[in-house]
């Protein structure tokens, strides 16, 4: 467990340095407010603190890592595989689907993984987290949403 978790920080910690990287250009403030590189700027400082945390972590624990094996046979870790292909379908069809034929399709999807099989609240969430996120960012914030590729 512990290269694991060595592993995954370590992935994380690259992560953040990419997306620290990529926001150099973005301006930090616009108008007196924060710009469209402060957000990432910030998440990614935040996914580095964390990662580098957990590295503290696994060396400073004096646990007997042999006994903490994950059992990647378990419905539970099963579950997180589906969501991890998932969020990565959700992340490549964005730029063929866009946001709103995209989130349709994901977030009921993501609801059916996680054990919900009642139709009506996957079609109502599925509408109104869609709807929500459409007003916020596109009428509120006057931000552009992905589009379709047939648009």
């Amino acid at each position: 467990m512990k290269k694991f978790n060595l592993g995954t920080a370590l992935v994380m910690i690259l992560l953040s340095v990419g997306i620290f990287y990529q926001t150099k250009d973005m301006p930090k403030t616009f108008n007196q407010a924060p710009g469209p590189g402060f957000w990432p700027r910030l998440l990614a400082i935040a996914i580095f603190i964390l990662s580098a945390a957990l590295v503290v972590q696994t060396y400073a624990e004096k646990m007997d890592w042999k006994e903490a094996l994950v059992d990647v046979k378990t419905p539970g870790v099963q579950r997180v595989f589906m969501l991890f292909a998932t969020f990565a379908v959700f992340a490549v069809s964005l730029n063929y689907l866009g946001f709103i034929i995209t989130s349709l399709i994901f977030v009921p999807a993501v609801m059916r993984i996680l054990g919900e099989t009642r139709v009506k609240w996957l079609f109502l969430t599925s509408v109104g987290t869609t709807a929500f996120v459409y007003v916020i960012f596109v009428k509120c914030l006057r931000l552009v949403l992905p589009a379709p590729f047939f648009m």
